[in-house]
């Protein structure tokens, strides 16, 4: 059977966040440079279907054990990088409003279990474009809604599809082009917000 093989795994990137997953789920990766094989089973999990739908919704089962239901309504969840351009320049003056409004502001650069527990079971995650909103797919209530914070100069929205599969809401607003960048308006967001919150 193929799950009595054993399993390797590239080396992967060293980012905060993977060895607090690999805890919380109880996964333990033996990583290799290179390898010599006489047979390989490759696993490659990039479908959006029902087998995935049952493996995220046993994910989040699992966060909703292990860590303390915290229900924070509103998140803003900061990128950890915001200089390569997915940042709006007016980040400051957005979590400013969002922050005076009750929206808890959360670094996403915290870890995982730190973020998974201040987020947790959220109305509404909003997020700039980026790796870091799949968080939000573990941290989310069962209905809730993921804001994409778009840059105007790329669009990439795979969040959609997820959330979709997990029958939660989704929003995106775009930017406006400016010299520095680009700007999202707090109003918008808050206005989003109203639209999606369960």
């Amino acid at each position: 059977l193929i799950e009595d093989l054993p399993k390797v795994s590239v080396q992967r990137p060293q980012w905060a966040d993977c060895r607090g997953y690999e805890q919380l789920f109880e996964q333990h990766w033996s990583e290799i440079p290179y390898g010599y094989f006489d047979k390989l089973h490759v696993y490659r999990e990039l479908g959006v279907n029902g087998s995935k739908r049952q493996r995220f919704m046993s994910l989040r089962d699992r966060v909703r054990r292990t860590l303390p239901n915290t229900s924070c309504g509103v998140v803003y969840l900061r990128r950890a990088s915001t200089l390569d351009g997915r940042t709006a320049a007016n980040e400051a003056e957005l979590m400013n409003t969002l922050a005076a409004r009750g929206v808890a502001i959360v670094d996403s650069a915290s870890g995982a279990q730190s973020l998974l527990t201040a987020a947790l079971d959220a109305d509404v995650i909003i997020t700039h474009e980026g790796s870091q909103a799949a968080h939000a797919l573990l941290a989310l209530q069962q209905h809730g809604s993921l804001i994409m914070l778009q840059s105007p100069y790329r669009f990439y929205n795979p969040h959609l599809e997820w959330t979709r599969l997990l029958g939660m809401g989704y929003g995106t607003i775009v930017g406006r082009a400016t010299d520095e960048g680009f700007t999202i308006s707090p109003d918008e967001v808050l206005q989003m917000v109203d639209l999606l919150k369960p």
